[in-house]
């Protein structure tokens, strides 16, 4: 097992599916080093889906492989697995075919995106960037995107409010830091 998805487990959160997007975001720029000749499923994508196994529990290369056999097809595609164009299936990758890019990856590379990756999704990194840009006030908010309620939302809209009544001609401008931060 490589080290760098063990440190997944410690910082094990309740991922959600656009949080495994994201992750496969940071796992493209991991080098693939299988031969460019008959790669049929993607690196990231197979990177992901055993990231997402050790997420789920497991321990070993056999049942990371194992457990990307098993996920059901539609957990695929959020994993970063195309479908085939004709059919719209999407096949799933022989454990063997897991074990052997997990055996050949670049384990620096691999930890230096799963450790950015991890950095990232830390609420402090993004409250430090947004302040490091010079943002006041921050609105802030730690809450699952299928509420459909969002008080900081509320709370920044009501702000935005408050200063185009003051002054009508001044423009207020919001700035998203990774979709998940509001700012004026």
């Amino acid at each position: 097992m490589p080290p760098a998805l063990e440190q997944l487990t410690a910082h094990a959160a309740p991922l959600a599916p656009e949080d495994a997007a994201d992750l496969r975001r940071f796992l493209a720029v991991v080098p693939d080093p299988r031969d460019a000749r008959g790669r049929r499923y993607p690196a990231p994508a197979l990177l992901c889906g055993a990231a997402a196994a050790v997420l789920a529990g497991a321990r070993s290369l056999i049942a990371v492989g194992e457990w990307i056999s098993d996920v059901p097809r539609h957990a695929l595609g959020v994993l970063g697995f195309t479908a085939d164009p004709f059919t719209g299936q999407r096949a799933v990758p022989h454990p063997a075919t897991v074990r052997r890019l997990l055996e050949r990856v670049d384990g620096d590379a691999l930890d230096a995106a799963i450790g950015a990756y991890l950095q990232a999704r830390h609420p402090l990194s993004q409250l430090d960037a947004l302040a490091e840009a010079g943002c006041d006030p921050v609105f802030s908010e730690k809450i699952s995107t299928r509420i459909k309620v969002r008080p900081e939302f509320v709370k920044a809209m009501d702000f935005a409010r408050t200063i185009k009544k003051a002054v009508p001609h001044q423009r207020v401008i919001f700035t998203v830091h990774e979709m998940k931060r509001l700012v004026y």
